[in-house]
């Protein structure tokens, strides 16, 4: 079976420019820690050693939690970084090493503990050839909060490999992989926010099928659990299969969980998003046609597909699609993006599928976010927190290897500058960026770096001036309108609803921060009021200067205004 592979990493210096967005007139500044400039960017780890980098993830307060593995000593170590809202290191420069004990350590993956804290997964070689997997929480501040070398989730005989992470919610994590210890098969294990396994010693088999088991792919269950799909050979073939994994370790999808696709040939590079109600998106690469095409499926909470057998096209034009992302839209279906060969040359498309009926909602081949000469591939994506999402991938129109991001919104718009926004173009390579929310409308990006000969880490938040954003073309423009402007003390803020839904009222600093929520709950439609103390979220007087107060309904933009406030 043919799989993708990384085209040469090649070097060439290029320099391009700096990008200005402004928004009803007002250009918002940037965040003040973080470049403006695609040949800047933050160093997030520039020690000697090659990175080997797979995961990132929001820490929940502004900030970025990394994990890579890093050979600045002898032998692979796991390290870990806390980047702040601003841009910069919270914990040791170039890292926090989470595991440095003998032999190897490698495959590491992150997720927060909800606390501004990380949890990380990795294969462990300490005790011989084969692997075995470890988990170590880090506090926010930055030390090591479980046993020294960390809590062994799995020892069985031969491999445990690939591990991945989603945090539980209260505090801990579960972490789901590979493991060899009778054929190839899937399994998972709750770890307390203790650190104390919750479930069967060396985790719970999430199916009983005795086809091999491959590239688990996992997101939470929004309760404790996890939601997981991954490759299983069947009759020389590969299908997608899928599991839920309840708080308590349950198989709630039955022994042998649920095939989600079983057509012709092969279905890889499963990936899933949560639908919002419990249930799942799932989207792959299938040849049942002999090329490859890019096929979804939705599984309802109880784990049944809910259209066609074998899922529903998402593109399937002429030439290879391949590398299926996918992020949740504002329903409960997904905005997923995608690899394309249909002009020979691989280009990077967008395509929004219904979770209602299974339908595409945009142009049925998709939308076109780079079209550029030279390659463009290996796409990832975030939601936008408006419904739409913000895709990033590796770029080589300019020779060598350079990150790009675009921003999608829910009617198929493209929102940045044509072919995308370049977010990294210093000299050397830069490839495998991965991709994590911010604030509406903006992500952070952590890629590998050759900028300097070595792989290194660095990061770039997108876009570089960060605005609010104009109302989404589907919903109307309403007024907001803020009493007394200039502000001393306190500001009546108030607006009509044009239908009853989700409303968000949210402060803004200059910056783009989030500082205050003033509404954030389902209205009627009408007329809002609420005042605003000149305080933030934790009761702080903010300082004078601009701030800008943002209105959403379902997640779709409305208005945004600046107030001054005075002190």
């Amino acid at each position: 079976m043919a799989r993708l592979q990384d085209i040469p990493r090649t070097q060439a210096p290029h320099v391009w420019w700096a990008l200005l967005w402004a928004l009803t007139g007002v250009a918002v500044p940037a965040y003040a820690d973080w470049p403006t400039s695609p040949v800047q960017n933050v160093p997030v780890c520039t020690a000697s050693g090659a990175a080997g980098f797979r995961s990132l993830y929001s820490d929940g307060v502004g900030g970025l939690l990394v994990a890579w593995t890093d050979t600045r000593s002898d032998s692979a170590d796991i390290y870990v970084q806390r980047m702040t809202a601003g841009g910069t290191p919270a914990w040791t420069v170039n890292g926090l090493l989470v595991s440095g004990a003998l032999s190897d350590q490698d495959q590491a993956t992150v997720t927060t503990d909800g606390s501004g804290g990380a949890i990380v997964a990795w294969r462990d070689m300490r005790e011989g050839p084969t692997g075995d997997l470890y988990v170590q929480r880090v506090s926010s501040a930055g030390t090591l909060a479980w046993a020294a070398g960390g809590v062994k989730v799995c020892g069985a005989v031969n491999e445990q490999a690939n591990p991945v992470l989603v945090p539980d919610g209260f505090g801990g994590a579960v972490v789901i992989w590979e493991d060899y210890r009778s054929g190839v098969a899937i399994y998972a294990q709750r770890v307390r926010f203790d650190g104390q396994p919750m479930w069967a010693a060396d985790g719970v088999r999430l199916s009983t099928n005795p086809s091999p088991q491959f590239e688990p792919v996992a997101c939470s269950d929004g309760t404790g659990g996890a939601l997981v799909v991954w490759e299983q050979q069947s009759a020389g073939a590969y299908d997608v299969a899928a599991q839920w994994v309840d708080i308590a370790g349950l198989r709630r999808w039955g022994a042998t969980g649920v095939v989600v696709c079983g057509a012709t040939n092969d279905q890889v590079n499963a990936q899933l998003a949560p639908d919002g109600i419990g249930g799942a998106v799932v989207a792959w690469e299938d040849y049942r046609a002999g090329e490859a095409d890019i096929y979804a499926q939705r599984l309802s909470t109880f784990g049944v597909p809910l259209f066609a057998a074998n899922g529903t096209p998402v593109c399937t034009v002429a030439g290879d699609q391949h590398w299926p992302q996918l992020a949740p839209d504002a329903g409960n279906g997904a905005i997923i993006t995608w690899q394309d060969e249909r002009m020979g040359e691989a280009d990077i498309y967008a395509q929004r599928w219904s979770g209602a009926n299974g339908a595409r909602l945009w142009p049925v081949s998709g939308v076109s976010l780079c079209g550029s000469a030279g390659a463009q591939q290996f796409p990832t994506l975030t939601r936008d927190g408006q419904g739409g999402a913000i895709v990033v991938w590796e770029d080589m129109r300019n020779g060598s290897s350079d990150i790009f991001a675009q921003r999608i919104d829910e009617a198929g718009v493209r929102r940045w500058v044509n072919n995308g926004l370049p977010v990294s173009s210093a000299v050397g390579s830069q490839y495998q960026p991965v991709v994590a929310p911010d604030e509406d409308s903006v992500a952070v990006l952590v890629w590998v770096d050759q900028r300097t000969g070595g792989n290194d880490l660095y990061a770039q938040r997108v876009p570089f001036v960060v605005t609010l954003d104009a109302p989404s073309p589907s919903e109307p423009h309403v007024a907001l309108s803020a009493s007394p402007d200039p502000a001393r003390q306190r500001s009546e803020l108030a607006f009509d609803v044009p239908r009853a839904g989700r409303v968000a009222l949210v402060l803004h600093d200059a910056a783009g921060r989030r500082v205050r929520t003033l509404i954030d709950g389902i209205v009627v439609a009408g007329r809002q009021r609420v005042v605003w103390d000149g305080h933030d979220d934790q009761g702080a007087a903010l300082e004078a200067g601009v701030y800008f107060a943002r209105v959403t309904l379902d997640g779709r933009g409305l208005a945004v205004r600046s107030i001054r406030l005075v002190r």
